[in-house]
């Protein structure tokens, strides 16, 4: 029945030929294609089967290339070799770049990249065999790497243009149909969260262990009636609740609550480096007590300030935007603490002041953690051991 009439059907891109039955689809490489075989089931079956290979990306077996490996293309391309003798003169390969140009110190970034993080994890793959979710497990490995061997945003995203370029390639040669990489979210935003983790420990409210140093009674009383009387109310906020900078900068007059029997500070945020951001750990999203003292001085300030909605400051600038710690400390604080003789102390010695008197209040290490909004009380005990006893 070779020579027979394809025949329509009710099922879509089947049909009969005589007692044969067709099936037609697309396969990987963009080709229309007809298979035969015995059955409407068994025709209806490979239909399902080759269009499952095309939104996979699998190619037809032409010449080997569905068996090349991201090592083997990547030596072809870029002369990245694992197995290269150390010292020896890396192939140059056959990349001339997307428009047909690339500088060789690019070209050696590439090699050096795959190198160091692609083909040790993926090299042995095959080109057609290397998926999306492959190629997100590579990212998020890169981007779990901490301490020492931290690779920013940036670099995760340089690291993967050499493999952008390799499986483009790929595609315009014929060996897969579709460039996984471009179905991959490359992290961003790690780098901020870093920096904000980094500028809040900048407050030093941890320095070493067991050198936490405090300011007196005497010095901080001294300082709070040298201090700019705009900003002393900050002063003493930091010294009775122990917030970080950072956290007492970024309070709205909806995160202070000053009516009822248990007057607080509701810390929800922070602000590092002109961002806000989330408190410096879980553990610092916390409510502290205030005193009635100062619970006084912030109705009076809220009643005399330019913003008092809930959404307003509490400690803004001159314009109501975020006040910066870095000019409230250069143009405030250092002058009022120099002049007090407690040059050395900056923001870190208020808080310091109130782990104190808590330790002095008779209030546990566990506590104190909770108040101070550290991530453990080993790590309170770590710093303030000296205080206790």
């Amino acid at each position: 029945m070779a020579g027979a009439k394809l025949e329509k059907t009710r099922w879509p891109g089947i049909y009969r030929r005589g007692d044969r039955w067709a099936s037609e689809f697309t396969d990987a490489g963009g080709q229309r294609r007809r298979a035969s075989a015995g059955s409407r089931e068994d025709a209806s079956a490979r239909k399902a089967d080759e269009e499952a290979k095309a939104a996979r990306g699998d190619l037809p077996d032409t010449g080997g290339r569905s068996r090349a490996t991201v090592a083997g293309y990547a030596l072809e391309l870029f002369g990245a070799d694992l197995d290269r003798d150390k010292g020896s003169t890396p192939a140059r390969g056959r990349y001339a770049g997307r428009r047909g140009a690339i500088r060789p110190q690019t070209l050696d970034e590439y090699r050096r990249d795959l190198e160091r993080h692609v083909l040790p994890v993926i090299g042995d793959r095959p080109l057609a065999k290397v998926r999306a979710p492959d190629l997100a497990r590579l990212a998020a490995g890169l981007a779990a790497r901490d301490g020492e061997d931290y690779l920013a945003d940036r670099s995760v995203r340089r690291i993967f243009a050499p493999l952008s370029a390799l499986f483009a390639t790929a595609v315009e040669e014929g060996f897969i149909a579709h460039n996984p990489v471009r179905d991959v979210n490359l992290p961003s935003g790690r780098d901020r969260l870093r920096k904000f983790d980094a500028d809040d420990q900048g407050d030093d409210d941890d320095p070493a262990p067991g050198h936490a140093r405090a300011l007196t009674r005497e010095q901080l009383a001294t300082v709070l009636a040298i201090v700019d009387p705009r900003w002393r109310v900050f002063f003493e906020l930091l010294a009775s609740t122990g917030l970080r900078v950072s956290e007492a900068l970024a309070l709205r007059w909806g995160d202070v609550r000053l009516d009822g029997s248990n007057p607080a500070v509701k810390v929800r945020r922070a602000y590092v480096k002109g961002a806000y951001g989330p408190p410096k750990s879980r553990h610092g999203r916390r409510d502290v007590p205030l005193p009635f003292g100062l619970v006084t001085a912030l109705r009076e300030r809220r009643a005399g300030s330019e913003w008092p909605d809930a959404r307003g400051l509490v400690f803004p600038s001159l314009n109501g935007t975020p006040m910066s710690a870095e000019n409230l400390a250069r143009r405030t604080l250092k002058p009022a603490v120099q002049e007090a003789g407690a040059g050395w102390a900056g923001f870190h010695a208020f808080r310091h002041f109130c782990a104190s008197q808590l330790i002095a209040d008779g209030r546990n290490i566990v506590q104190t953690s909770r108040w101070l909004g550290h991530h453990s009380p080993a790590f309170t005990l770590t710093v303030y051991a000296h205080l206790i006893g």
